[in-house]
Formats: C-alpha cells, structure tokens, sequence
C-alpha cells in the first residue's frame, strides 16, 4: 500500500511501507480514508461502517431501506451499513443489532451465521466527492472564490471522498479526471466542478473568517 506521496526531482514519488517507490509524471489519488495522503484542506473526514454476511435463500433484487440487503450469492446476503464518526475498527455488538433489526421484515437472520466487516468511508464535510487537480494550498490565501484559482500542483489529482456512494459516483468522477489528464472535453461542467473542486473548503473557511 502506498503511505506517502511526495514530488522529488520533478516527477511524482510514490512510497510504500517498505521504502519501495513508483515515480510518474501524474499521480491519482484515489483512496479511502488515509490522512497519510489525504491533506487536511480536503476536509475529509473518517466514517467507520459496518456490513454484516448472513445466510439467505432467495433474494433477487436489493433491498433499500435505512439499510442495503444485497442479493443471495451462493446462500449468503450482505446487510449494510452504519455510520460511526471514528476511524477505530472495533466490531460492535449495538452496530450489529442495529443492521438486524433494519433487516428483520424482509430477512430471518440466523445470528449464528452471522459474520461482520468492518470498513472506513471517507467523507467530505458537505458529503460530495473530492474531484480535480490539487491546488498550491500556500496560493489559496490570495483568492476568494473558486474560479480564481489558478496554481495547480502539476500532476497531482484527488478522486476521493465518495462516503457510500462510490458504486454510483465514482465512474463519472473517474472519467472527468481522465478526460482532464488528456485535455479532452469532460462530463462535469464547471459549475460542478467546483462544487466538487479540491480547493473548495479552503475557499469557504476564507470567506467565513
């Protein structure tokens, strides 16, 4: 896994815990909750989930309420998830019983089937994706809005934050910073773009103080 991501002798560095390094001229971070290589002006916060593996027969089609059944998949479902402001990876009985009481009138549960999983979401303030080219944080202090921004840390770009939403964001957001990298035209238009703009708390805190 990739713990550190730093610009050395004008190329991009990637570093893994045993020292090892990828070099590139454009790196994509496109990571759950790590503050190893998500900066704080991102203002990505972690939120730990729950998902529990049970036994089932016959579900076909997912089950959306306050909670997600999955269909059977060779006799087993998966209930998800919860929500828990931590990064702490602790399995919870409450969190448990939580997912099966939202469960109980579409699903019996057998509890001794039960197995859990624990993950962490990472999540922006407003809830949205962080999507684009990093700025120069040090230049962000002399513009008040979003399209006056215009020093980028060439090569670096954030493709993170999607919560639990990342099945339906992330392609969309993928191909928008593809299509940036080959300076083709993009499915985001500018508006949101910098609704999704790595520099927007920045900018917001700026205005606030």
């Amino acid at each position: 896994d990739i713990v550190e991501v730093k610009y050395i002798n004008s190329a991009w560095q990637c570093l893994d815990d045993t020292g090892s390094i990828i070099s590139s001229d454009h790196v994509i971070v496109a990571s759950g909750f790590n503050p190893n290589l998500l900066p704080e002006e991102l203002g990505i916060r972690a939120i730990r989930g729950l998902a529990i593996s049970v036994k089932s027969e016959g579900i076909t089609e997912i089950l959306n309420s306050d909670i997600t059944i999955f269909p059977s998949n060779n006799g087993r479902s998966i209930i998800s998830g919860t929500y828990r402001n931590t990064e702490e990876m602790a399995v919870e009985q409450d969190e448990i019983n939580e997912l099966i009481t939202a469960a109980s009138a579409d699903l019996s549960i057998d509890r001794s089937s039960i197995i859990p999983h624990l993950g962490v979401r990472a999540s922006a303030r407003d809830r949205l994706p962080v999507i684009g080219t990093a700025p120069v944080w040090e230049t962000l202090a002399e513009v008040n809005r979003l399209s006056a921004v215009t020093n980028f840390q060439s090569g670096l770009h954030y493709c993170t934050a999607f919560g639990s939403r990342g099945a339906t964001h992330a392609r969309l957001c993928a191909e928008h910073v593809v299509s940036q990298l080959l300076g083709e035209p993009t499915a985001l238009d500018l508006e949101q773009q910098q609704l999704l703009s790595p520099a927007r708390f920045v900018i917001r805190d700026s205005r606030v103080s």
